[in-house]
């Protein structure tokens, strides 16, 4: 099943001019055509890898077309603390 996340990777790979197999090696992640067909969802240090190689947000990949995602319905505490692990994680690795 396809998810908005899985749609808004191959759009926004596509709008980058970049095929699957450039993604995987900018970002490191192999399983990027798994992905964008929905199989498989990218552990948080993947999905981070891939917002940082296309160079959008993480909201950006999981936002809706009518701009609802992930956060909405978070308070701004909620999300600064979502935002706080990301960035944990993303310094570990």
């Amino acid at each position: 099943m396809k998810t908005i996340f899985a749609e808004n990777l191959k759009r926004i790979r596509e709008e980058r001019g970049l095929t699957q197999a450039e993604l995987v090696n900018i970002s490191g992640c192999t399983n990027i055509a798994h992905f964008e067909t929905g199989r498989r969802i990218p552990s948080v240090k993947n999905f981070c890898k891939i917002s940082t190689a296309l160079h959008v947000t993480l909201d950006e990949l999981v936002r809706d077309q009518r701009g609802m995602g992930v956060f909405d319905g978070l308070t701004e505490e909620q999300i600064q603390t979502v935002l706080s692990l990301i960035n944990c994680l993303r310094k570990k690795e």
